[in-house]
């Protein structure tokens, strides 16, 4: 099942190369379409299936699934880059991106994940020089990048609730209660 997983993901890494480069044929587009419409529920339950059968470790279930929900935010930047004007971006920038793309694809399809990936800025368009709908397209491109197989940081424990004062009504604090 991690195999399919990450196969799978690699798969998309590819498409939303495709699509951002527009180099994608008709069957790609379809392709890339329907990768979009069925969601990461199939990924996600291959990863839990890895996680049963010990194939994957609790650290690569957690880093497989954050790159689950990155991938479809690639997949879903690279749609509005693709299909609205406004949010295209430069063919040099495509280029770059599309080239990490399937650096990460690769480094999915020989059973790994990529971590600490940076994008360099250098090779970036700043953002004040882009139309605003395509600063958030490369915004959102670079943090999903960025943060790919980073699980998030476990949540930090809840703060201690002070305890309900005591009721000074009609009814005892037990009177709901089955004796």
């Amino acid at each position: 099942p991690r195999r399919l997983a990450c196969a799978q993901l690699a798969k998309r890494l590819r498409l939303a190369a495709r699509r951002l480069t527009d180099t994608a044929t008709d069957a790609g587009r379809a392709e890339f379409d329907a990768c979009v419409r069925e969601g990461d529920h199939q990924i996600l339950a291959w990863l839990k299936f890895a996680k049963l059968e010990g194939t994957a470790t609790a650290a690569d279930f957690a880093a497989l699934r954050q790159a689950t929900a990155s991938s479809t935010a690639i997949l879903l930047a690279a749609d509005l880059a693709g299909s609205e004007p406004a949010a295209r971006l430069p063919a040099a920038c495509t280029a770059h991106l599309a080239a990490m793309l399937e650096e990460m694809a690769t480094m999915l399809d020989t059973g790994g994940y990529p971590v600490e990936v940076a994008v360099d800025v250098r090779d970036l368009p700043r953002a004040s020089t882009l139309p605003p709908l395509a600063a958030l397209v490369l915004a959102d491109l670079r943090a999903a990048l960025e943060g790919f197989a980073v699980p998030p940081s476990e949540a930090a424990p809840p703060a201690p609730v002070d305890p309900a004062p005591a009721h000074s009504g009609f009814f005892n604090a037990d009177a709901f209660t089955n004796p």
